[in-house]
């Protein structure tokens, strides 16, 4: 099939009849591509490869001579999307230290709910994070029962200390007691997503 991607029509100004047959279009250029998948991925490819020093020699110009446009693009995307840019970062993190997190936004809500929004140290709530309970340097992973919430300085005086090393023994036992109420919740909600899409 041959779609004629020129005369492909802006379907927000377009009149009823050309609206109908954008969407039309659109629907034939999706079955299309699902009926030939293989076929996109492979020319895909290929066209990568053939121009791969071409793309990244484009790439490297454009970030010369837009530097200014692309910082002040960064700066705005990570002050609206804080806790995807922080994962990231965390997940980076994990990634060279070769280890494997499964800690997302949802286990974060859950581990600031159980730790009251508030430094588990010092009570602080101003400039909290959270914080691997054993440290990332030492090949653990952050996971719901390796989450604890401190604010900036306890986290910068913990460091990479093991846990024993910066806590005191009965605030050893309140932080693990947090860490099953956080898991118990995480499981009552995965077992609800579970029965959800079971129905």
């Amino acid at each position: 099939m041959g779609v004629n991607l020129e005369k492909e029509v802006d379907v927000r100004y377009a009149e009823p009849k050309q609206r109908e047959k954008a969407n039309q279009m659109r629907i034939e250029k999706k079955r299309w591509y699902e009926n030939n998948r293989e076929l996109c991925l492979r020319r895909a490819s290929n066209n990568y490869q053939d121009n791969r020093a071409n793309k990244l020699e484009y790439q490297k110009e454009y970030t010369k001579k837009n530097k200014d446009k692309i910082s002040k693009y960064k700066k705005i995307y990570h002050k609206n999307n804080k806790i995807k840019c922080a994962n990231a970062r965390r997940r980076r993190r994990a990634h060279k230290a070769k280890v494997q997190e499964k800690y997302d936004s949802i286990d974060g809500q859950i581990t600031k709910m159980v730790f009251k929004n508030k430094c588990f140290k010092c009570n602080s709530n101003v400039r909290l994070a959270i914080d691997h309970h054993k440290p990332l340097s030492k090949g653990f992973a952050l996971n719901i029962k390796n989450a604890a919430v401190l604010c900036g300085s306890c986290n910068s005086r913990k460091g990479t200390k093991m846990p024993d090393d910066f806590y005191s023994i009965t605030e050893l036992l309140e932080i693990n007691i947090l860490f099953k109420i956080a898991y118990s919740i995480k499981k009552e909600i995965y077992n609800d997503q579970i029965g959800f899409a079971k129905k």
